[in-house]
């Protein structure tokens, strides 16, 4: 008998019945991600009072794009950094990871928890005009305490050890900002938003950007020490609120980038994200400003940035150049200013590359 098709939806329900003991009323894709095959599953009968679960299926390439390989190992790494962040956080912690309720690594399948049918990633919460600047601290602060608490314990210990071998996520990771950063800039990458009229940039500010990549590539290539997420940037941080707009539940997911690296990346792509929405929607300019000032003193008083800050500020600046770009955000002028606004990050900010020493 041939094995389901998980790519379908038929494929998993066939799945379900035939290897699990998950019976669903009803399967839906989840839309959001890329990388992968994920699917919403509502249940015929609750399980610890969930009425649904989310199952997801890694396959041998991107999701979205077949022809782009893209090893299941991936998945492995997903659910020991899962497990591994369940093991620090408290459950009464309000922000965690989903629980894993069952994992095939032969199917490349995981079904965990759901954050609900009724959640939203942060990014579209506060594009929605959900997030009040008071909701903002209260989520900023979570957050804040969550990546804080998750990087304190990924410095210590042997635990960790174990996502040094992530080569893949290592090499994604750089790729996808630092090693685009000199083709943006330069015009290689033929970024409409970024022509007509071009970048104008100092030859003095293109030597330092390229100073940046060169140290910054190395060294990320190299840290064993510390456990980062990978990808920590609001479409990854599912939010539920209640008919009060009071936080139900937040849960991060996709950790399948997970390896060991420079913490002030995975604080300056959430800070570069946020500052995304900011810069092209100014309307949620009051509860972005609350969210931020709240994360980053909440993050301090797990493990203070101290010399990482100018750290932060590169990776920021970085992300900004890289991405801001390629993501359909806004008009060619907000998109020029954006990345003239990264640039300049990365310049005032590399000499305090404090992880490149």
């Amino acid at each position: 008998m041939a094995s389901p098709d998980l790519t379908t939806i038929e494929g998993v329900q066939q799945y379900l019945s035939s290897h699990t003991k998950f019976a669903a009323r009803t399967v839906s894709v989840l839309s959001g991600g890329t990388a992968n095959f994920a699917y919403r599953l509502h249940l015929e009968d609750p399980l610890d009072e969930q009425t649904s679960l989310v199952f997801k299926h890694f396959a041998p390439f991107i999701a979205q794009h077949a022809s782009f390989p893209f090893d299941v190992v991936r998945q492995s790494y997903e659910v020991e950094a899962m497990k591994l962040v369940r093991s620090w956080v408290p459950t009464s912690a309000p922000v965690n990871v989903p629980q894993i309720f069952y994992f095939d690594d032969q199917a490349n399948v995981i079904i965990m928890e759901d954050c609900g049918p009724e959640c939203k990633t942060l990014k579209d919460l506060v594009l929605d005009g959900e997030v009040s600047a008071e909701l903002g601290r209260h989520l900023g602060e979570g957050i804040g305490e969550f990546l804080g608490l998750v990087h304190k314990e990924g410095s210590e210990g042997p635990a960790a050890k174990k996502f040094a071998s992530n080569e893949q996520a290592r090499t994604v990771s750089i790729w996808a900002t630092y090693g685009r950063l000199l083709s943006t800039l330069s015009g290689a990458d033929s970024l409409p938003v970024l022509e007509d009229p071009p970048l104008e940039l100092e030859d003095a500010d293109l030597e330092t950007v390229a100073s940046v990549v060169e140290r910054t590539s190395a060294i990320l290539s190299e840290s064993n020490d510390q456990f980062v997420m990978g990808d920590f940037w609001p479409g990854n941080i599912l939010v539920a609120l209640d008919d009060e707009k009071r936080v139900k539940r937040v849960l991060v997911v996709d950790w399948e980038l997970a390896k060991t690296g420079i913490r002030a990346t995975d604080v300056g792509q959430f800070c570069a994200e946020m500052h995304l929405i900011r810069h092209f929607h100014p309307e949620r300019k009051e509860e972005i400003d609350q969210l931020l000032k709240a994360f980053l003193g909440a993050y301090e008083k797990f493990t203070p940035l101290g010399g990482e800050t100018g750290s932060a500020a590169v990776h920021m600046g970085a992300h900004l150049v890289a991405w801001a770009p390629r993501v359909p955000w806004g008009d060619k002028e907000l998109t020029q200013a954006v990345v003239r606004e990264g640039v300049a990050l990365l310049v005032e900010n590399s000499r305090d590359l404090s992880f490149c020493l």
